[in-house]
Formats: C-alpha cells, structure tokens, sequence
C-alpha cells in the first residue's frame, strides 16, 4: 500500500517545491494501491507545493448539447477526465471555473484569479494561458502527451491554420450550454475548437531531442514534469514549419483528417507533413530522432536534386535515355503478388508489375481521407510512370542506403525526384502515405530488402 507521505517524498525527489504554480493529468490507477486513494495525491500535491503554490487540475465535462451531454453547472458537473480531478472540484477549498466544455478547478494562493480570469477553453485566454506567463509547471502523473492539453495551447499560439475547423464538416465552432446563476440556460459558442489529442503522441521525438521533460516516478507511475515555457518555446517554433505533427491519422478521427485537408493547401506544410508521416510510418522510422528526421527533409532535397541534374533534359524522357546509356532497361510484367515494381541491380533492369499497379490505381479512386481527394484522380499509366522514375532514382544513384536514416532520405528523395519529373495531380508521398496510414486494404508492396 501506497501512503501519502511517500507520494510526498516522490514529488519533492521529482523537483516540485513550495510556492510552485502546477496543472496536474493524471491517472490514479498507475500509481498503484494507494491509502486514501484520490484524495491522498491531491493531500500530497498541496503539501508540496504549500499554501503558496497553487495547484491546477482540468474538469472538463464537454457539455454540447450535439453530444448529449447535460448544460454544465459547475457545482454538479462530474468531471470527465480521472477520478482524481472528480475528487479534486468538490472540495470546499476549491474554486471551479464556468467554462462548459474546458473548466478547471484550482486550490492555492492564486485559485479564484486563475479560474474567474478564463475566458476561452485552452487557448491564452484559460487557466493553460495565464500559468504560461507565472512559470506554470506541467505534471503528468502516469500519463501520456494525449493528455497533456499545453499543446492545444501551443496551436493557438502558433496559429496552425486548421484552428476553424470543428468537429462538424463545415463547422467552424461547437455550442457549449450551461446553467446560468439564475437556474436558466445559456448557450455558449467555443471558438476556436480544441480537437482531438489522438495525434500528440507524434511531439515526443521533438521534446526528447530538447531535453525539457524530467521523468520520474510516484509509486509506480511514470511522472512526467515540464516548465510550460519550456514547452511552448520549444513546440510552437516547430509547428511553424510542421503544422501538422499534432494531427491524429487514424480515419475514424474526422476531425484532424478535415484539419490536415486544410493544411495540405499550403504546398510546403503539405510537403513537411508528409515526409513526417512516411518517417512515422515506415518500418524503424519511429526510432529515429528528432534532429535525424529534420535532416531526411533537406538532404532528401538535395539528393533528388542532384539525381535531376544528371538529366539532360529533365523529363520522362530523358530519365529513359539516361536508363538506356547506362544499359539498363525497362520490362513491363503483367501480374505479381508481392510488388509494384522494383530495381534489379544484378540483371540491369527496371521491372513493373501492371496487375499490382492496376489494383493500385482502383483503390486510389475509393479513399475516402479528405486530403487523399487528389489520389483519385492517379490512373494505371500515371502509376507506371511513377513506379519507372522511383526505381530509376535507385537505378541512378547507386543505392547505398549504409543507414536507417539513409534509407529513409534516399526513399523520401526518390519520390521527390518523380515528383519533379512528372505532371500528377498528387504528391508521390501522398501515395505511399495513403498506403501507411489510411488505406485497410492490403495491397502489395515492397519487400523489406526494397
């Protein structure tokens, strides 16, 4: 059994200390059995950071009506996000704020200014906002960054360009409702959408490679503690440039499917996210560090661009001829079930299954993920093209591949190479990306030599 006074020990071994400003996330099964159970972690939080500190927790109750959830009231609403931060409200030393989707509830020397002071759900304008600017302190108590709402700040801080996309298609804003002082109902309009957290796990490469999230444990929990300064300094500089690395990719998850629609308008978030999300999904990929996947985008660049200059002209055509000269040629087959195409070094030759192409091609016309629209116009003949300039990048530039992250860039570069080579009406990448994450059916691809 757990008692509150190693719970105490384990956040004072994990860097809190009195007079601290914490929001806490937590999950109380992690910690194991212990005595008391809810209330004991929040005796121990309050004791560590004493009467000077303030402690933060997140009630949110998600109170739309298009849910089918009750008008919120901050004096019954059950909280939906733990036990703990259930437990945590209805204290009487507790102050609770009105938002209807996003409350917080907070205890300390600051607990009425950081509640009656919200004014939007997790943006600037809520508790997250106000600790920002006070050297507020994140700790996550057994959970993971799905968790961690700082990074819905972090969007709206960096102004990614999905923030009016809501969970309706063609809604910009949900409509909260809650029960006004005079017993009546008000309705609420929340704007911008706080969306889904499916995706936050994909950030851990980035804070790993900066080196702000101190690990430790209470009871048998993983405890996870970051200065939120640290943390928005860090991601929203990122999401400039990767505006999607906070997007979910499952398909059921229409929100941030709607979300990466949008941001694909932008050619180059377009490009970034899907280099990012091919890293992610090939095989290994995720092993790789943060500073190893910037470098695949750039040096990518520079190896497609490099194959391009050996062209002469820069065509289909002259990628033919240049695979000629050097006495390699180009064998169509008409069935396979294992490839598209692929590179024969020994016997000099290009081979292109047009069964497996052909499969291909009727799949793209089916997708139904918002930013994959632009597939379904890529036909058998675009697909050919595409598969003869992929393998004749690794045909031209001689495969060395001494690496994983050097597998991966030549990959990512020999997509770019066909892009720049020919006319499709989608990004190769989109492609294979579809092929990682969104497509169920299963199709053939590349051996694991390839």
């Amino acid at each position: 059994m757990i008692s509150r006074d190693r719970l105490v020990r384990d956040l004072f071994a994990a860097g809190l200390a009195p007079g601290q400003r914490v929001v806490v996330h937590s999950s109380l099964r992690t910690i194991g059995m212990v005595a008391d159970g809810a209330d004991a972690v929040i005796d121990a939080l309050e004791l560590v950071l004493g009467p000077s500190g303030t402690l933060v927790m997140p009630t949110f109750t998600f109170s739309l009506p298009e849910w089918g959830n009750p008008p919120y009231d901050p004096a019954t609403s059950p909280s939906k996000v733990g036990l703990v931060t259930d437990t945590f409200w209805r204290r009487p030393d507790v102050h609770r704020s009105g938002h209807p989707t996003h409350s917080y509830a907070a205890w300390g020397a600051d607990a009425e200014e950081v509640t009656s002071s919200q004014r939007d759900a997790v943006g600037p304008g809520s508790p997250l906002g106000w600790l920002l600017h006070r050297g507020g302190v994140i700790l996550q108590i057994g959970t993971d960054q799905t968790t961690n709402t700082a990074l819905h700040l972090c969007e709206e801080l960096a102004q990614v360009p999905y923030l009016d996309i809501g969970f309706q298609e063609g809604q910009s804003h949900v409509t909260a409702h809650r029960r006004s002082p005079s017993g009546g109902i008000e309705r609420v309009r929340v704007d911008p959408v706080p969306g889904s957290s499916e995706g936050f796990r994909r950030i851990d490469p980035v804070l790993g490679a900066a080196g702000i999230v101190r690990e430790a444990r209470l009871g048998q929990a993983k405890m996870f503690v970051t200065s939120l300064a640290a943390l928005t300094g860090v991601v929203v500089p990122v999401l400039h440039r990767h505006g999607g690395l906070l997007l979910g990719t499952r398909t059921e998850d229409t929100i941030c499917q709607w979300r990466r629609a949008r941001l694909h308008q932008d050619r180059a978030q377009q490009r970034r996210d899907l280099v990012d999300l091919f890293v992610e999904g090939f095989p290994g990929g995720q092993r790789l560090s943060w500073t190893e996947r910037e470098a695949i985008e750039s040096d990518a660049e520079l190896l497609a661009g490099q194959a391009i200059a050996t062209l002469t002209p820069p065509t289909p055509e002259g990628l033919v001829k240049q695979l000629e000269r050097r006495g390699i040629s180009v064998e169509d087959r008409p069935e396979d079930g294992m490839v598209f195409s692929v590179w024969e070094r020994s016997e000099r030759r290009i081979c292109l299954w047009r069964g497996a192409l052909a499969r291909l091609a009727a799949l793209l016309r089916e997708i139904e993920v918002p930013c994959c629209a632009p597939l379904r116009g890529v036909g058998l003949e675009s697909l050919r093209a595409l598969a003869m300039a992929h393998e004749g990048f690794h045909a031209l530039t001689g495969e060395t591949r001494s690496s994983l992250q050097a597998r991966i860039c030549e990959e990512v570069a020999a997509r770019l190479f066909a892009e720049r080579l020919l006319s499709l009406p989608a990004p190769p990448l989109l492609i294979d990306v579809a092929l990682m994450h969104w497509m169920e059916t299963r199709l053939p691809s590349l051996p694991a030599e390839r």
